[in-house]
This record gives structure tokens, sequence and C-alpha cells, in this order.
């Protein structure tokens, strides 16, 4: 069951149980890089048998929703990479460190031959096979590719080898596209270009929270309420006194705590 506090909602699920029930506070990662997105939690009080459950070496997946009254969405998908319980005061604080599809990544290898004549639209599910995680957009990515009708670039002694992650940058490299990994699922994009979709608009009736700021290199960065739509990729308009315009997310960090006031997302975008 979901747990509301000041019109907040959300649900933690952890193995097989559910500590929605407890205080949570997390701090969530999420970039467009090819590396894992992280979430940091700490729980307060699990019971003894859920400690135990959380203790042993197996990677036991967690997934969080959060957002609003009636806007309940799901925030981040991944697994338990280490825990440790300590008490504090009158709390055991059982805190865990989580990864999105860190072992796919990490330690996935391959060695196919890829055939001659082969384009990098047959290329792409071969490699979307072998890392073996959510295809995701995958296949709209394909279509991009063959509809691009991109000349064969491979011979007939062409061979996918070595750690399968970084065969798929390099490929990416060289089509012009990124990939990441969000929720478990891979995420291709045209080179510095948003996902396709309608723009999440950002002012300060809209969830803004005082004003975005702008770096030296076009980056800006901005305080919301806590809205799951703000992913890596999406397109945000702000219409705000300082800022106006069209952006794409590159990074989206998600902080929230249960039973204090903390409940926000921060983005870091640029102009797409």
């Amino acid at each position: 069951m979901s747990t509301k506090i000041f019109g907040r909602e959300y649900k933690l699920t952890v193995a097989t149980f559910d500590v929605s029930a407890l205080r949570v506070q997390f701090d969530i990662t999420k970039t467009l890089k090819p590396t894992p997105n992280t979430c940091e939690i700490k729980l307060y009080n699990l019971t003894q048998e859920h400690r135990n459950e959380l203790a042993t070496p197996k990677k036991l997946p967690v997934r969080l929703q959060a957002g609003y009254k009636g806007a309940l969405a799901q925030l981040y998908l991944g697994e338990v990479r280490r825990a440790r319980s300590v008490t504090e005061g009158a709390d055991v604080v059982t805190y865990l460190s989580t990864a999105d599809s860190e072992d796919p990544l990490q330690k996935t290898r391959l060695n196919r031959p890829v055939g001659a004549g082969a384009s990098p639209a047959d290329v792409l599910p071969m490699l979307v096979a072998a890392l073996g995680v959510g295809e995701g957009n995958a296949k709209q990515m394909v279509a991009k590719l063959r509809a691009k009708g991109a000349a064969n670039v491979y011979g007939k002694r062409a061979v996918l080898s070595g750690h399968a992650a970084q065969e798929l940058t390099d490929f990416c490299r060289s089509a012009g596209i990124e990939w990441s990994i969000q929720d478990g699922r891979l995420q291709f994009l045209d080179l510095n270009k948003p996902l396709e979709g309608t723009a999440v608009e950002l002012s300060a009736d809209t969830g803004l929270v005082g004003s975005p700021t702008v770096d030296s290199k076009g980056l800006a960065e901005a305080k919301c309420a806590m809205i799951p739509l703000l992913q890596p990729g999406r397109k945000v308009a702000f219409n705000s006194e300082h800022l106006k315009g069209g952006y794409r997310i590159i990074q989206a960090k998600y902080n929230g705590d249960s039973h204090a006031e903390e409940w926000h997302t921060t983005i870091t975008c640029k102009k797409y």
C-alpha cells in the first residue's frame, strides 16, 4: 500500500517486501551516460527478518515509485549491491547502495561474427541481444538506421568481440547515436537530440523552485518539485523570468525524505 504524507505519495519495494510504511530517504542520480544509474537509500527500523534477507549475496530488486497524490509513477528500478545496518540512537538504520543493470554493463562479453555486408541496422540488434537487458526503444532506432540507408561497413571477417557495453559505445559513436540504460531498459537517442514527445513545461506554477541557473558552458540547472516525468533525454520548456526555451535533460537527481520536507528533482539540461 502506498503511503501519503503532506500530499506526497510513494511506494518502495525491496526484494520481496514492501517497506512503504517505514521512513525512507533516497538520493537517485540518473544520466545519459552508458554507466549505471544509482540510488542510495536509508530505511528506518526494518525487521530483523528483512535485514537478514538483505544480507544475502544475491542481487535483490529495488523499485521506487514516487510523486504526489494521484500522480504516482516509477522513479527508479535497480538492484541492491550493498546493504548494512547500524544503530543510530533509538533507530536501526539500513543503508542500501543500489545500481541499475550494473552486472550486464560491467561483466557481459561477446564474441560473434557479423557477416559480410552487414549494415549498422543489422548489427545493433546483435549488440542489444548480447547485453541482455530490456531492449527499450532499440527497434525504433534500428528502423531509423535502416531508413537512413547507411552503407554496408562490415567485411566478411568482421567480429564483435570484447566487452559488450564498450562494443555498443563504439558502435553508437560511429553511427552518430548515444545510449544509456534507464530502469533496466536501453534508451537510444540521436546524438544530442531529445526523446520524441511533448516537452514538460517548467514554471513557478508547474513545480519550478527558485530560478534556474546557466553556466559558461550553457548548462542549465533547475530545482523542481518531485516530478517523475523529468527523466534523462526528456524535453523541458522553461518559462521563468531568467530562462526560457527548450532544453534536453542530461542528468536528473531525485532527493526525498518521506518524513521531512525534502521532495525534489534537480535537473541539468542543455539546449538541443
